[in-house]
């Protein structure tokens, strides 16, 4: 298949669950829950395909790759042995309405998908990516902050089942920055060996 139209499915199953977010948001007047970060990481992603922009791709990558893969680790730990080691996936095996269950499945394929689509469009991203990532976590922390008191982005307190330290937004800003230097780190050492460059 032509790599447009392989990009151009991608980009549907994106949009399928960016519709299935944004009904759940409106259907159960969860307005606060568009602040999350993945959500609003998808709708990114969809306008980094069908632009064709490999920077604005990877930057959502390095922010969502480690704490998608500590999701699905939970997520496959509680479907094969009833245990979860994280807390992160728990509501996916509770009594929820089918479209947050549903969506929820975004966590598996997101990464995946989009690193995906990133090889298919085989541009070298700008230097300053991981700098973007950095900035738009930062952003929003102190918008979630400001407008909402429920803890969206983990921002008051760890989403999974450990603490963070005493000094909550410091141990915060330290562990996402982190986690998205180390990402991209990462990625930049599996594309240097199989002779592809993301900077």
């Amino acid at each position: 298949m032509d790599k447009n139209k392989i990009l151009n499915v991608i980009s549907i199953i994106f949009m399928v669950f960016l519709a299935g977010i944004i009904f759940n948001i409106f259907y159960y007047k969860e307005y606060h829950a568009v602040l999350w970060i993945c959500y609003t990481a998808i709708l990114l992603i969809i306008v980094g395909i069908m632009r064709r922009n490999s920077s604005l791709i990877l930057s959502q990558v390095i922010i969502l790759a480690i704490p998608d893969l500590f999701w699905i680790i939970d997520f496959f730990a509680i479907l094969l042995t009833g245990n979860s080691p994280f807390a992160l996936s728990v509501y996916v095996f509770q009594d929820n309405p089918f479209i947050k269950k549903f969506i929820a499945m975004q966590h598996l394929f997101t990464v995946p998908l989009a690193l995906y689509a990133f090889i298919l469009i085989n541009k070298k991203p700008s230097k300053y990516t991981p700098l973007v990532s950095l900035i738009e976590v930062s952003l929003f922390f102190f918008i979630t902050r400001a407008f909402i008191q429920q803890n969206i982005n983990c921002v008051y307190q760890s989403c999974a089942n450990f603490s963070w330290g005493s000094y909550y937004p410091m141990t915060w800003f330290v562990t996402y920055f982190s986690i998205i230097i180390l990402a991209y780190l990462i990625l930049f050492f599996v594309f240097r060996f199989s002779n592809r460059k993301i900077s």
